[in-house]
Order: structure tokens, then sequence, then C-alpha cells
């Protein structure tokens, strides 16, 4: 989502990006997670020193990398790299960053310093961004210099993507209760993931669940019927998987809520598993097939489990 503001004195910019905040705050604060992303298009930033307090500093160089940015910059004498300096004035770790930074590159201008300060909140498994940046010295600069963070924000956005856990919403055609009963009992989920599953689906249990490629445990930390308001939830913590070591500690969370007569909104979250692990593509295509088959079960009493028997891949 984006809105986006001008006030008198100052502009907001906001995102909500589908994120936990812990997240959006490494990319904030650390250099990797800058260099990802703290840049306009065709440039790159290199974080030379980085120290997230008040009064620590900022220190990166932003070089031009696009074809249309290095000819700009050479028709016009200016270097294609310049060195960027901002200064931290307040931090509140996981929620909200202030720096001043220095603008001392236009020409007949005495140098001043800049104003931007990033506020971050959770908005449930969202993260709502909002960049309150102070006016430069005339509109023209001020406009340019805000549609540069916009566009900042949304490399921010992309940097996320990269990084997030799997996340999948499907909206299935059955009763909350029904949907519940399939991922929180072993007859359920024998029904539409793998049919062999053992253990007990009790808070502090241990499920297990056989594949081709090896077997999965998974510590149940929640297990919360819907109540009113029709909310219903069951967290899992994997406890290793012997065919794909990349779970061990990761976390499956399914996050149910009514959304009409005989209609649930299924949130399933996979925290842990991102784009950069090896297993990712796999995975996520598996995930993505499982949640057919489990909204098939829940909607016609059919679903379509894999059968490590019948030699089907059960990575999901």
């Amino acid at each position: 989502m984006t809105n986006e503001s001008t006030l008198s004195q100052a502009a907001r910019l906001e995102r909500t990006y589908d994120a936990p905040a812990e997240l959006v705050w490494e990319l904030l604060t650390t250099a990797d997670g800058l260099e990802e992303w703290f840049a306009p298009g065709g440039f790159e930033s290199r974080v030379r020193e980085l120290n997230v307090r008040p009064g620590g500093e900022l220190r990166y160089t932003m070089t031009a990398t696009g074809p249309e940015q290095i000819e700009f910059l050479r028709s016009t004498g200016n270097p294609l790299s310049v060195e960027v300096l901002k200064t931290f004035t307040e931090v509140v770790p996981g929620s909200r960053l202030a720096y001043l930074s220095a603008i001392d590159f236009v020409p007949g201008q005495e140098p001043y310093e800049h104003l931007t300060t990033v506020d971050i909140s959770a908005a449930g498994d969202r993260t709502k961004l909002v960049m309150t940046l102070d006016p430069l010295h005339d509109e023209a600069w001020t406009q340019q210099h805000r549609a540069h963070r916009s566009e900042e924000l949304d490399h921010l956005g992309a940097a996320i993507s990269r990084r997030a856990d799997y996340h999948a919403e499907v909206r299935i055609a059955a009763p909350i209760d029904a949907v519940f009963a399939a991922v929180s009992s072993v007859d359920g989920l024998r029904g539409w993931w793998t049919t062999d599953v053992g253990g007990s689906p009790e808070p502090g249990g241990e499920l297990r669940f056989t594949f081709t490629d090896g077997m999965a445990v998974m510590r149940v930390e929640e297990r919360t019927p819907s109540a009113p308001g029709r909310l219903a939830v069951e967290r899992w913590t994997c406890l290793g998987h012997t065919g794909q070591p990349e779970w061990d500690k990761t976390t499956v969370t399914f996050r149910l809520t009514e959304v009409g007569p005989g209609a649930t909104r299924l949130e399933f979250t996979h925290g842990g598993l991102r784009p950069p692990l090896d297993c990712y593509g796999h995975c996520s295509a598996g995930w993505s097939y499982l949640m057919g088959s489990l909204a098939s079960l829940a909607e016609t009493g059919t679903g379509r489990p894999v059968s490590p028997r019948a030699g089907a891949s059960g990575r999901p």
C-alpha cells in the first residue's frame, strides 16, 4: 500500500510492507540491508561507516551504475561517485530513526542540514512505515528529493520481498471450524499434506510428518480454536527435517479469520523460509500446491495429500 501527502512544513511518505517490523528495521539499520535498497534508480550505495545511535554517523558512497545516469553526470561534468554523510539524531530501536543529511552539493547554495524521520510500527503481520521529510531550500529541489525518497521506499519494498518469509493468503469456501480441524488434527493433516502423519496435536506436543526424502518434526506452540470474533491460530516450530535441514527452527503459522457465512480467510506463513535459501523455490511451489489441497479438503472433503509410499515428493 502506498500513500503520500504533503504538509505545510513536511512531507509524509507512507508504505505498508508484507513483512515483520524486525525485518524492516534490519534493512534500515545494517550495512548489508542498506546496500540492498538505499539509492535512487540507476545508482548503488556502499556503506563505509555505520553507527546507529544518537550522534552516530552513516557514511556511504553512492555511485551511478545506470547508463542514463552515467551519461548525464558525465555530460554535466559531475563525478560518478559521491560521498554521503548522515548523522543520527534519534534512535528508538525497532520503531524510530531520525537523521540529518548534509546538503552541501547545490551550486550557489550555502551548505545546510536536512532532517528525515522514519517511524515503523507493526500492523498485524505487516509493517507500516512513515517517512517524514523536511522541505529543502526551494520547491523544485524539495519535489525532486521527495520523488527520489519515494523511489527508495519502493526499492525497500523490493528488498523486503527478496528477504521476506514465505506467505500465502487463501480464501476457502468452508466454515472456519472445518478449516481449523484440517490444520490442527492428525486426521485433518493426513487429508491434505502427507498421508503419513503421527504424534500429538496438543500444545507442547510433537507432530511427525514423513516424506519420501525424510521426516519433519513440528512442536505445537499454539492451538487457539475459533472464538468470539471468529479467529483461530495454529503455530508450530520445526525441530528438524532430515531431508530439508534449512527448515530447522523455522515456524509454520496458520491464521484463520471468518469472512462470511461458510467462508474463511487463511493467512499462512512459513517463518524463516526465505528466497536466499536453496530450498525456497521447491518448497514455495510445494506450499502453493498444498494450500490448494487444504482448500479442497475443507470445501469438498477430499484433499490431494502426497503419499510417501507412492513415491511422491513430500517436500511441501
